[in-house]
């Protein structure tokens, strides 16, 4: 799952390390243009508005995002 919190950061849902299967799941955060970078090792390859909590940003952030991840 990959939740997107604010402008410089992405948190990728880890549910597989033992401490993640204890709690429910623990955020991996990165900034934007370090997700981006990693995104396909992440398994993500859909565009920067398809992330959850998009619409909830600026439109110059917006613009961002999909600058960042096209």
């Amino acid at each position: 799952k990959f939740v997107y919190k604010i402008l410089d950061r992405v948190s990728k849902k880890d549910y597989e390390s033992d401490i993640s299967k204890q709690i429910g799941g623990t955020d991996h955060w990165h900034h934007l243009t370090c997700f981006a970078q990693l995104r396909s090792e992440f398994g993500y390859f859909e565009c920067g508005d398809k992330i959850p909590g998009f619409k909830s940003l600026k439109k110059n952030d917006q613009e961002e995002v999909k600058k960042t991840i096209p």
